[in-house]
């Protein structure tokens, strides 16, 4: 993808990672960061 990631990193994290916080008054869509260690990096 555009920056390197590969599309299975990307369903790891957002299977297995950790919300560090959530904005939802973001327009047009509720935001989160989110965090993860990934180790094959």
């Amino acid at each position: 993808m555009e920056r390197g990631i590969s599309r299975e990193t990307i369903k790891e994290v957002l299977l297995k990672r950790e919300t560090v916080e959530t904005y939802l008054d973001d327009k047009p869509y509720p935001t989160s960061h989110l965090t993860m260690e990934l180790s094959h990096r």
